[in-house]
């Protein structure tokens, strides 16, 4: 019944049209629809659902804010900072200006590899050998064809820089790139390794105050959500230094946001810290 009244309705709307004949065009393109429509009605119409939300793209171009450096900018794109100073022609210590244009796109997946140093050919002259005589090695030299010590590989000693109960841990996948540290608000924070501080400041964004340490070409750390810093950029500092003054975060808990990176990437601190029994 409901289709026959339609059906009959639109007809109607079908005389109604043809007597005007300058839009009688327009008149069957609209019958036509509505007839659709009509056979529509019938049946339960089922749109498609489509997710329209599109990735939100990095800027393939940063222009340096100010109280940005060059650890910042790598930090917040999770790149190691000399891949994008070779990407920019940044020579150390690696500054950066205000308003300066800085080129981000296609190093995500880059790493920095130290140029190996082209091999020297030494000639030798031959020379005449001496009857009755043996060429033995020197004895204080014993040992000296093993590798020398690679500082860079050595095991670090790190410390922990609070002394809380860990709240949240390392997840990667939810976005989790450290640790937090529960405490009291104002509870002293300490540098875990020896470095040089390479940001201090608020401008890195869901960090609040925070610290970044650089400890040697591979690894750096952070500490975020200070209430108060005790250390400026350029500071040289050694493990166990008093360097800030634990604060609260947006949940309303004093807490420590503890990260390690290496290379850029963000590694589980607790693979590096020392064991703590309760954790």
């Amino acid at each position: 019944m409901g289709n026959g009244r339609l059906v009959g309705r639109y007809l109607f709307c079908c005389d109604c049209l043809m007597e005007t004949g300058s839009h009688s065009r327009y008149g069957w393109v609209l019958i036509l629809g509505c007839l659709l429509g009509a056979h529509g009605c019938s049946t339960p119409a089922r749109v498609p659902i489509a997710d329209l939300t599109t990735e939100a793209s990095r800027p393939s171009v940063r222009t340096v804010q100010p109280g940005e450096t060059l650890y910042v900018l790598a930090w917040e794109e999770g790149i190691d900072y000399r891949v994008i100073a070779r990407a920019n022609g940044l020579k150390p210590p690696y500054r950066v200006v205000p308003g300066q244009r800085i080129r981000m796109s296609n190093l995500r997946d880059q790493t920095y590899s130290v140029p190996l140093p082209k091999k020297v050919i030494i000639s030798t002259v031959p020379t005449k050998s001496v009857k009755g005589t043996r060429l033995n090695s020197d004895k204080g030299t014993k040992g000296s064809n093993a590798p020398p010590i690679n500082r860079e590989t050595t095991q670090r000693k790190w410390l922990w820089p609070a002394q809380g109960k860990v709240l949240r841990s390392f997840t990667a996948r939810d976005g989790s790139n450290g640790i937090e540290i529960g405490g009291k608000e104002g509870a002293l924070i300490r540098a875990s390794a020896n470095g040089k501080v390479v940001y201090a400041g608020s401008g890195l964004r869901g960090y609040g105050n925070l610290l970044i340490l650089k400890h040697d070409n591979h690894f750096l750390s952070a500490y975020a959500h200070n209430r108060r810093l005790l250390v400026k950029e350029n500071d040289t500092i050694p493990a166990g230094m008093e360097i800030a003054e634990m604060g609260m975060k947006d949940t309303g808990r004093a807490r420590l946001h503890f990260e390690i990176r290496k290379n850029g990437k963000p590694v589980n601190p607790l693979n590096y810290l020392p064991v703590r029994t309760g954790d």
